[in-house]
């Protein structure tokens, strides 16, 4: 939801997502509703419902971000975003390194960045852990970029407003029936100089 409002209060030019899904339907909705905002997805097995052209898609890149060339990244402007729903692992040859490594400090001045699954400052849920066998590190690598990090600043984390703001999120957005998988991240590359590019 918080993605699907972000695209629609900004008015942003363009979203370029690293993994693509369910997430998609929101911001290729979005995109309709604004009119002039572009989608494009980078996602190498993509599911059924992109196989055909979805509306407000504006470019599905059957890829790994590894592959994909920088400057579709590089061009993003202030208030565009990059969505990032990526393998959630850090290891040799991860598309998370690329990320990490080369298309972060890259960005542009203004540029919003969301990662997925992320549930910082808290741990990965221990369901995932015990049960299930997930063992994700993104947010670890999430958490050691930031620190100390003058650059980019976080914004929002979603599992924090769930753990902290409950009663406000269900009074605010009364029409959603659950936020128990609230697990977003959201910060912003900063300009080197002094002063904010504006987030209207």
């Amino acid at each position: 939801m918080i993605y699907y409002s972000m695209i629609r209060e900004f008015r942003l030019q363009r979203v370029v997502e690293i993994g693509g899904g369910y997430s998609t339907l929101l911001s290729t909705r979005a995109a309709l509703r604004n009119g002039t905002t572009r989608v494009d997805c980078i996602e190498p097995a993509p599911p059924k419902f992109f196989t055909a052209k979805l509306p407000g898609l504006s470019r599905l890149l059957v890829s790994k971000a590894q592959d994909v060339p920088r400057d579709l990244f590089e061009s993003l402007d202030n208030n565009d975003i990059l969505f990032v729903d990526s393998c959630h692992v850090s290891r040799i040859g991860s598309e998370v390194h690329r990320i990490f490594f080369e298309i972060l400090p890259r960005l542009k001045p203004g540029v919003l960045i969301h990662f997925h699954d992320i549930f910082l400052p808290w741990e990965y849920p221990r369901q995932w852990v015990k049960d299930l066998k997930i063992f994700w590190n993104e947010q670890y690598l999430l958490l050691a970029f930031l620190m100390f990090n003058d650059v980019f600043k976080p914004l929002l984390a979603n599992h924090y407003l769930l753990r902290e703001h409950l009663t406000a999120l269900q009074r605010t957005f009364p029409f959603l029936p659950r936020w128990d998988k609230a697990g977003s991240f959201w910060l912003r590359r900063l300009p080197e100089a002094s002063g904010e590019p504006p987030l209207c």
